[in-house]
């Protein structure tokens, strides 16, 4: 979608200062389903959307999604993938026109047993996979991506070795991406889903964490040059309560944007252990839904839900992941 200054909107009402939002077509790569999840812009000509896609395969791979704006059009830039399993793309930040870094994960195979963090670079001509490196030996992934410079750059994640997940922090210094110490504020789970950059030693990134009732808040963590802190940050509902934009306007001027819920049976723990089929009753209609038209079977059972934002299922003797995050706003 793309904001325009008009006078008024299309129902006729007047339009705010800053215009209005019209949709600016796309390509897509399968008829099934292409998904994009975050846009950085080079300048009104140059910009990037990331995502992921797959077909309408029973649980088929998805494979990583670039789309490039040139001022006129939005046309589909090819971008690699680790291995033939799924592959996805959260999170893109510009440089310049000939450095742009675009930050997900993937799977080491087709059952989902293993999931690596995914960066990817692009040069001015063509993309290319950077080494980052894992924590967690079950699962790693990154969420957020922001620039300081073109030897600065930070991205936000999670990691899980055994349940609970933990906050990842990474960082390139020009030639290589490393880890950096970040905090969970609990022994349970913590997860950080973007990142965004006041000044070199001014970086928010943020996030939720669960706490002892199995209830989330929202988590802060700020970065001071030397190190990352957690800053508190207010709660609204009773049940959940997770931040997953943040942006900079200046040191003084930063906001964080998610969503709160005050009743728990559309929250996390719906789709807790134990779920034994799509016929579950209690299984929220939104999630029923989705993997229904998106062509799994009824007969599909899924057998536990991972902080990572995963669906463990099992299909025809064979147990499979579902990568879901952000899918129905969880």
């Amino acid at each position: 979608m793309r904001s325009a200054t008009a006078a008024t909107s299309a129902q006729g009402h007047p339009a705010s200062s800053c215009g209005i939002w019209h949709v600016a077509p796309g390509p897509n790569v399968r008829s099934f389903n292409n998904n994009l999840r975050a846009v950085a812009t080079v300048s009104s000509g140059d910009m990037w959307a990331v995502g992921s896609t797959y077909s309408n395969q029973i649980l088929s791979p998805s494979s990583t999604l670039t789309d490039h704006w040139n001022g006129t059009r939005w046309s589909i830039v090819p971008s690699p993938n680790v291995r033939s399993a799924s592959n996805f793309l959260s999170a893109v930040a510009a440089v310049s026109s000939s450095d742009v870094w675009a930050v997900g994960s993937y799977y080491i195979d087709d059952r989902g047993s293993v999931g690596k963090t995914l960066i990817e670079h692009w040069n001015g001509t063509s993309w290319s996979i950077v080494p980052s490196p894992n924590v967690g030996s079950s699962f790693n992934q990154l969420d957020g991506v922001a620039v300081v410079s073109a030897s600065d750059i930070w991205a936000a994640g999670n990691y899980i070795s055994q349940n609970p997940a933990k906050t990842l922090i990474e960082h390139w210094n020009g030639t290589s991406w490393r880890v950096v110490a970040s905090p969970g504020p609990r022994a349970s789970n913590n997860e950080l889903d973007q990142v965004t950059v006041a000044s070199a030693n001014d970086i928010w990134t943020v996030g939720s964490f669960s706490i002892t009732n199995g209830n989330d808040q929202t988590l802060t963590e700020h970065w001071n040059g030397t190190s990352l802190n957690v800053v508190a940050s207010p709660n609204v509902g009773s049940y959940s309560n997770y931040l997953r934009g943040v942006a900079a306007v200046s040191p003084q001027d930063i906001w964080a944007v998610g969503f709160a819920r005050g009743d728990g049976r559309l929250g996390k723990r719906s789709l807790g252990r134990g779920v034994p089929s799509l016929a579950r009753p209690d299984l929220p209609n939104v999630v029923r839904a989705w993997l229904l038209v998106s062509g799994y079977p009824a007969g599909l059972r899924i057998l536990r839900y991972h902080y990572n934002e995963t669906l463990i299922c099992m299909l025809a003797g064979q147990q499979r992941k579902l990568f879901v995050k952000g899918i129905f706003g969880l």
